[in-house]
């Protein structure tokens, strides 16, 4: 652990950082005076508008192409209470404005501003879209309108209700960043920054995506009934969410992102490829816009978490040194640290088995990194398969040391793929895989 926090400090200071992408120009939003449609050619998403006085509901939200059954006819979009008082989008609303909106990393959409029919709260719906992902990312305003102060709490940026037949057991969920398949209700933890359900029978399902920070977080799967929730803990949480605020005060939510699919064997596409795809284009690089006292205090936490490095032997420090130049020449030659995929075959690390990780360029496909580790395994050797590379191309693997270990095309290597010994009980390998 400590040998890959060091890699991961030492070669993300020393990585320039990626250009911001141009402006989406072709707008993603379009209404009437009943209806917001969002559309980017990937996936729509249609809410009913409540004009002077009524609801504002998900009637739509599928991939433009395939079918698509997860969702009832209609949903309440949101739910949050203040003062103990709850609000959904299948309340009655009266709607104060609505106006096209953009990010500075393509994304195009919507933003509705409804008034509650009490009068007590403004909220703004935000709807944002990206070129070519079958993302709709969303975040809330809550404004207080009284004149006392107010209390905000139980905040679900996104909730969609499933067909009454739609069983909590009908599909998998995949918790922990999609890794750690369950069935039956499931309500996420702080690691659940990205949760997927999984239909098996329909092949279809929904990645639901949540930026909150730490034990902030909420992603529930038929939890409190036949609806998938996304936003902030709520009162009856262990870490509950509560924030206060003054007459006029707003508060803007974290975003959360969900992905629909359709048409996929197991979610390993979507999670491999649409995901990291649309944290790489559009969520941008978080390190980019931390405070430089904060980014100080990182350093300072260093020797915390690790350890004095200054005390390190004089061979620990090139053994260090030897990785973090390798990984940067790498990164150099293929621009790879953005992308990452699991390994066919390999599950994740645990005591007695093997596991591995793969991080390809998908867009150029000149080359990556593999790495392979054997933890207490009874197995000396494995077989390793690579994907995501250009089938009729030629790739050369090589150990860290430069130490050719086969040729073979894209298509091979996805697969019949290269044996890998390792003799140690616990031990690991990288390799490089290049085009030229």
């Amino acid at each position: 652990m400590k040998t890959i926090l060091y890699l991961f400090l030492l070669t993300c200071l020393s990585l320039p950082m990626a250009l911001a992408a141009p402006i989406q120009e072709t707008p993603f939003a379009n209404w009437t005076a009943s209806e917001l449609m969002l559309n980017n050619g990937v996936v729509q998403l249609t809410i009913q508008l409540p004009a002077s006085a009524g609801n504002f509901l998900t009637r739509l939200y599928k991939p433009v192409a395939g079918d698509f059954q997860c969702f009832a006819k209609t949903s309440p979009d949101f739910k949050f209470s203040v003062n103990g008082v709850t609000y959904a989008g299948s309340d009655a609303w009266k709607q104060v404005g609505i106006q096209k909106i953009k990010d500075d990393k393509q994304g195009d959409g919507a933003a509705v501003t409804l008034q509650s029919q009490d009068g007590k709260v403004e909220l703004t719906v935000r709807f944002l879209l990206y070129p070519d992902m079958p993302v709709i990312r969303k975040n809330l305003i809550v404004k207080n309108l009284t004149n006392e102060v107010a209390r905000l709490e139980s905040v679900d940026v996104g909730t969609f209700t499933v067909p009454p037949y739609y069983a909590p057991t009908f599909s998998w969920i995949f918790g922990d960043y999609g890794r750690r398949r369950t069935v039956g209700p499931y309500k996420g933890t702080m690691q659940d920054a990205l949760v997927i359900v999984y239909n098996p029978d329909w092949k279809h399902g929904i990645v639901i995506g949540n930026e909150a920070s730490g034990v902030m977080k909420r992603t529930a799967a038929f939890w409190e009934g036949p609806e998938l929730c996304a936003g902030l803990t709520h009162s009856t949480d262990r870490f509950p969410f509560r924030k206060w605020l003054a007459p006029g005060e707003s508060f803007e939510t974290p975003a959360v992102f969900t992905m629909v699919y359709t048409n996929h064997k197991n979610p390993d596409e979507i999670l491999n490829m649409a995901v990291p795809a649309f944290a790489r284009k559009h969520l941008g690089i978080r390190l980019s816009v931390l405070a430089e006292k904060l980014i100080k205090e990182l350093a300072g936490a260093l020797p915390i978490m690790l350890g004095d490095p200054r005390k390190l032997s004089e061979s620990d420090l090139k053994k260090y040194r030897r990785y973090a130049d390798w990984l940067q020449a790498t990164q150099t030659r293929y621009d790879f640290m953005s992308y990452r995929q699991d390994l066919a075959g390999f599950g994740e690390p645990m005591d007695g088995m093997w596991d591995g990780f793969q991080r390809i360029n998908t867009d150029s496909k000149r080359g990556g990194i593999v790495g392979v580790f054997r933890h207490g395994s009874p197995e000396t050797k494995r077989m390793v398969t690579v994907s995501q590379l250009e089938p009729a191309l030629t790739y050369r693997v090589k150990t860290m040391d430069g130490k050719r270990i086969t040729s073979l095309t894209g298509q091979a290597l996805q697969t019949t793929g290269f044996a890998v010994n390792l003799t140690q009980l616990y031990d690991g390998e990288l390799f490089e895989l290049s085009t030229n």
